[in-house]
Parts: structure tokens; sequence; C-alpha cells
């Protein structure tokens, strides 16, 4: 999981870094502030930074499905719009453990859909194993606001 955290971080930076120098200047980090700032009022609150993230989170989460989209496409050699168990281990070897997990009508093809939906409830899955409490400090009050 850290790697999609570093990965996102190095985005994040790309983001902020718009003249591609690779450090990001005051007039940069000013930007990044005001595009947050959605009130004008020279400040960031809780709201707007939980606006922020949620923006950049699905922003993230729509190149990542836009990219493994992309990839389905190009390990699907006969263009049908499903992956045979021999497509999936030449074109995308890391779902190949994980076939007859996915293949939810037993056709012996994956389809985005059950692709999609089978690591949606295998997310769900391991988020539901997680610790509750496992904030970096628990002696702070939560909020919680969904």
């Amino acid at each position: 999981m850290h790697h999609h955290m570093e990965h996102g971080g190095g985005m994040w930076f790309k983001s902020v870094d718009t003249d591609g120098d690779g450090t990001i200047s005051k007039a940069e980090a000013d930007a990044l502030f005001n595009k947050i700032d959605t009130n004008h009022d020279g400040k960031l609150d809780k709201s707007e930074l939980a606006a922020y993230r949620k923006t950049m989170m699905e922003q993230r989460r729509a190149e990542m499905r836009a990219e493994f989209d992309a990839r389905f496409k190009a390990a699907d050699k006969n263009g049908d719009g499903a992956l045979t168990k021999a497509e999936v281990q030449a074109g995308m070897p890391h779902l190949a453990k994980y076939f007859d997990q996915l293949d939810t009508n037993h056709d012996g093809k994956l389809t985005l859909d059950e692709i999609h939906a089978g690591m949606q409830k295998m997310h769900e899955q391991r988020m539901q194993r997680m610790p509750r409490g496992s904030q970096p400090n628990p002696a702070a009050p939560s909020s919680s606001g969904g």
C-alpha cells in the first residue's frame, strides 16, 4: 500500500511544481493555497482541505482506472472485451492468481465489470479487517465527518 501513497505523493508534487524544476516556489505554493482556499478568506479550514483531498483522490482514482482499462484493452488480444486465462497470464499476470475468484459467472473469461467488482469487493474486505483505531495519535479526539 505504501507504494501507492508514494506514487500519489509524487503525482501531487508534480502537480504543484508547475514549471517542472523539481522544487516548489512560493508562487507555486501560493497558487496551490489559492486553489484550496475556495472561500478566499486567506485561511484553509478543515472543510476546504477535506474537499481538496477528496477531489484529488477522485482524480487519482479516475486516472488509475483509465490506466487499468488501457492495460486490460492491451491484454485483450482478440478484442472481444473479455480476457481468457491465457490473456490474463500474458498481459496482466498480477491478476492471474485471482482469475477464478474474479470470474463470477464461471465462463472462463474476465470482463472489466467482473474485475472492477471483484477488486472493489476485495478492497472492502481488506478495509473491514483493518483495526478501527489505527490513527497515529489515538489520544486526539476523532472527528469523522463521513
